[in-house]
């Protein structure tokens, strides 16, 4: 019986994901050093308020972040954190979305990226 509660909290403990503080501080800290790619036409930038920004920490502490544009010219871009299994999935759309990857180690961006064109 000891050995099946074991065994239950090491599987419920491994399926939990990493979740520090969710600070606006560290948004801060992680969008000063996010450099947005050229859109797809090469030449333009959006600028960071331009996107909606969501973010989330992967399973191994590092966090991930999802920047879509917001289509609106009236509303500014907004930022927020979500679970990583509510982080926005965009499979193309060009550098309208861009993924970013923050190494908590570090404290750097590691990968700033635009998804590719269907």
């Amino acid at each position: 019986m000891r050995l099946i509660v074991i065994a239950l909290s090491m599987a419920l403990l491994l399926g939990c994901s990493y979740q520090p503080f969710q600070s606006d501080a560290l948004l801060d800290k992680i969008e000063q050093q996010v450099t947005i790619p050229p859109y797809q036409s090469g030449d333009f930038t959006l600028a960071l308020g331009e996107y909606d920004r969501y973010y989330a920490y992967d399973n191994w502490g590092n966090v991930l972040g999802i920047y879509i544009a917001s289509g609106s010219e009236t509303r500014p871009g907004s930022r927020k954190w979500v679970p990583l299994a509510e982080l926005p999935i965009v499979l193309d759309g060009g550098c309208g979305i861009v993924n970013i990857e923050f190494d908590l180690l570090s404290q750097k961006v590691v990968s700033t990226y635009c998804n590719g064109l269907a």
